[in-house]
C-alpha cells in the first residue's frame, strides 16, 4: 500500500481528481477513508455508490444516495 503525505493529498484535490481517480487511492493508498469522502462529495456515479458500498467503511452514506436515486427513477417511470 503506498504512503500518500498530507501534502501530496492537498495537491491532488487541487487538480481535481476524477472518479477513476479517487477509486484508484481507495484500492491502492492509505488515504482510503479520505478518497472516500472525496468521492462522495463530488457526484458519484451508481456504479462509484456500489463500489463504495462493497469496498469502503462509507456504505451507509452511499447506499443512501443509490436508494433515494433509485426511489426518483421509480417515481419519473410512474408518472408517465
Amino acid at each position: 500500500m503506498k504512503k500518500v503525505s498530507l501534502k501530496e493529498w492537498k495537491q491532488l484535490l487541487k487538480q481535481n481528481p476524477t472518479n477513476d481517480d479517487l477509486r484508484y487511492l481507495i484500492e491502492y493508498t492509505d488515504k482510503k477513508d479520505e478518497a472516500s469522502e472525496q468521492l462522495l462529495k463530488q457526484n458519484p456515479t451508481n456504479d462509484d455508490l456500489r463500489y463504495l458500498i462493497e469496498y469502503t467503511d462509507k456504505k451507509d452514506e452511499a447506499k443512501k444516495i443509490l436508494d433515494s436515486r433509485e426511489d426518483k427513477i421509480i417515481d419519473i417511470i410512474k408518472n408517465r
